[in-house]
């Protein structure tokens, strides 16, 4: 390994808070953006103000003007408890969920470890240069972002053999890549980089792990996105708040268990722990895969 990855004077990191500003500014400069050039895609919203434009150009008085304000209840129903309802009742909103959730929070839990406990202490890597390994993830991510272009291109082509409603795309069709990228990236990344955290394997191996996390990580996330949107539709913006709820839930709690986890299980055993979960949470798209069309059929919300 190169001697300057054991730096005698490392470098300083940026304190804490300073990261939050850092953030805040982030968030600030995209904000505008956000709000002035980014399109509504919500199908409800986007009929509703594409009537209201055909109302008022052919001298008629909008329906949708006419309808009163939702009360405080019906506010809080629509936000937060129809989701809740969807979660408890929806096997497939809730299973997603949980691959989901699980993904979403391997994104912390595997730059804690490599950041603060593997490479540092395996390696011997300075803290800074132990953060930039980090980066292994960032890659496999753009990676995942790259293949979900093929990924998209075979969820439209999927019309031509719908048969349930011919010229609609089929919502499993967004499916297999997230399947390889659970079973490969998370699941086969996970036990890489767990296994090969040892001083008998070079510090690139392990990074190739991350890397391979960083994909699935993204594959998975974006496709239980889409396909919980595509497959509740109307009701879309209620089953991607329970999915939400499940991502942040991890992002806050599964972070917490890295240093006992890694510490008390060893390396290989922490990250292989995490390993046996995403094999396990992995045939949640395998089984919407080859039974959804039923699992739409029966559902009550799904459309």
């Amino acid at each position: 390994m190169p001697s300057h990855f054991h730096s005698k004077h490392p470098l300083t990191t940026p304190p804490p808070h300073r990261i939050f500003w850092i953030q805040l500014i982030v968030t600030g400069a995209i904000f505008p953006f956000v709000v002035l050039v980014l399109p509504e895609t919500r199908p409800p919203i986007v009929l509703a103000k594409k009537s209201q434009r055909l109302n008022k150009h052919h001298g008629r008085e909008s329906k949708a003007a006419k309808q009163p304000d939702m009360t405080l209840g019906e506010l809080v129903n629509e936000a937060a408890v129809r989701p809740l309802q969807m979660l408890a009742t929806e096997p497939a909103l809730a299973f997603m969920t949980l691959l989901s959730s699980f993904a979403f929070g391997l994104v912390f839990i595997s730059t804690q470890s490599a950041g603060a406990y593997v490479f540092p202490e395996t390696f011997h890597f300075s803290e800074p240069h132990a953060g930039i390994v980090q980066l292994a993830i960032f890659i496999g991510e753009i990676i995942g972002a790259v293949a979900r272009v093929g990924q998209n291109e075979l969820y439209w082509r999927s019309h031509k053999i719908n048969e349930v409603q011919p010229g609609t795309p089929i919502p499993e069709a967004r499916l297999p890549l997230s399947i390889f990228g659970s079973f490969i990236g998370l699941t086969g990344g996970l036990f890489l980089y767990g296994w090969t955290s040892q001083e008998d394997f070079h510090w690139i191996v392990p990074a190739v792990g991350l890397a391979f996390v960083g994909f699935g990580i993204m594959v998975v996330v974006q496709a239980v996105s889409n396909y919980i949107t595509d497959s509740y539709a109307s009701l879309a913006a209620s089953a991607m708040a329970a999915v939400s709820l499940g991502e942040n839930i991890f992002a806050a709690w599964l972070p917490l268990s890295t240093e006992r986890m890694y510490h008390d299980l060893g390396f290989p055993w922490a990250s292989s722990t995490l390993g046996f979960l995403a094999f396990v949470l992995s045939f949640a798209p395998v089984a919407l895969l080859l039974t959804g069309h039923r699992v739409r059929e029966k559902s009550r919300r799904i459309e």
